[in-house]
């Protein structure tokens, strides 16, 4: 069952727990604790049973031992060290592989739009003249995988 918390929170959190208290509840309505002592039981038990986990772009609330059917999503946007890392003028490398001569180019735009997701959108204006607009997520993404194909700040790619 899919629950929606609407209430507003003014941190992450407050909306946690609020998130937390939903999924009891909802629980509740599937296994109620008045039920019997075992369904009593079980309730206090997936009360006191989460696991936090942060990702990159998520915090991700799972019951220990990880059923997707208790799981909830809190998708979000750093605003420090990581997505700061470009700015209007940051140069810019494309990486295609396969024998194609690397891209040079610079950030002219960065976005955060209301909808879809909340992650900074970077435009890069290539040498030859186009243009690609990427998340701001993907540049440095390939750092440390097999594959370097990807976009690269000039820094990270000659670092490397």
């Amino acid at each position: 069952m899919t629950v929606y918390v609407k209430d507003a929170s003014k941190s992450v959190l407050s909306g946690l727990g609020k998130m937390k208290a939903a999924m009891i509840a909802d629980y509740a309505k599937f296994m109620p604790p008045t039920k019997s002592p075992v369904t009593a039981k079980m309730n206090a038990d997936y009360a006191d049973n989460f696991d936090i986990r942060y990702g990159k772009k998520y915090i991700k609330i799972v019951e220990k031992g990880g059923e997707p059917c208790t799981t909830w999503y809190y998708m979000y946007s750093d605003d420090d060290k990581e997505v700061d890392m470009v700015e209007l003028g940051t140069k810019i490398i494309g990486n295609f592989g396969a024998m194609i001569p690397l891209s040079f180019g610079e950030v002219v735009t960065i976005e955060t739009f209301d909808v879809g997701p909340r992650e900074k959108e970077v435009k890069v204006v290539w040498d030859n003249g186009s243009h690609t607009w990427m998340m701001e997520s993907e540049i440095n993404e390939a750092v440390g995988k097999l594959s370097p194909i990807g976009y690269y700040t000039e820094e990270v790619y000659y670092a490397g």
